[in-house]
């Protein structure tokens, strides 16, 4: 019985850490993900010359300017979730 309650609590803290790492990975490529699509919407607008995308939002850099990075990020965390 002994064995049998520490292997449990074994599995359960092996399982929570994996769980953390996950986290932690998820994270990071949430974080650089939503660096980089910030960039290149930035670099499009750029290219375009213009100031703004658009028109909604007035002072903000337009409607794009507020979702580019959860855009990329998105992608990301739903191929992340599919893998595990």
């Amino acid at each position: 019985i002994i064995n049998g309650v520490y292997s449990d609590e074994r599995s359960y803290l092996q399982l929570t850490v994996g769980i953390l790492e996950q986290k932690f990975l998820l994270g990071i490529l949430l974080s650089l993900t939503g660096i980089l699509g910030d960039l290149a919407e930035s670099s499009v607008k750029r290219t375009a010359r213009a100031k703004d995308s658009g028109g909604l939002l007035p002072g903000h850099g337009g409607i794009l300017d507020r979702f580019d990075s959860v855009l990329v990020s998105g992608v990301v965390y739903y191929y992340f979730i599919l893998a595990l």
